[in-house]
């Protein structure tokens, strides 16, 4: 096993743990949510940005076991996002966080971004959205 020096003192490769970024961009999909009675009726589309950590040793021993299936967490949130209606995207991004920390234990914090595109305002906007974080 390589040994590597560090700040003067010896680590094994495999006691070497590491923070990760799992960063997941523009999931599309088309939900019910909003505070206009049309919204919720007729529907919208939604892009969610998600940047979880985690503590992996998959630097170390490359096994899927140590990591996360993010096809997983995407399926996750669309599915949840597409069963439900929230009136506030302030709402929906806890609850999407709540549902990522609660089944996937290996992910510590989840950083979430969530936009509505050309959202049915009287004003001209490309999108508008919430950003939330949460942590365990």
């Amino acid at each position: 096993m390589l040994s590597l020096q560090i700040g003067g003192s010896f680590f094994e490769r495999s006691q070497l743990l590491s923070n990760y970024q799992l960063t997941i961009q523009d999931l599309d999909f088309y939900a019910y949510h909003g505070c206009a009675e049309e919204e919720k009726r007729l529907g919208h589309r939604y892009l969610v940005d998600a940047d979880l950590w985690m503590e992996a040793e998959t630097h170390v021993t490359d096994q899927m076991e140590e990591s996360v299936d993010y096809a997983e967490i995407c399926s996750a949130i669309v599915t949840f996002a597409t069963e439900s209606q929230c009136w506030h995207l302030e709402f929906l991004a806890r609850e999407i966080c709540d549902l990522v920390l609660q089944h996937f234990s290996k992910v510590s914090r989840i950083d979430i971004h969530i936009r509505k595109p050309l959202p049915p305002a009287p004003i001209i906007v490309g999108a508008i959205g919430i950003r939330y974080s949460q942590s365990r």
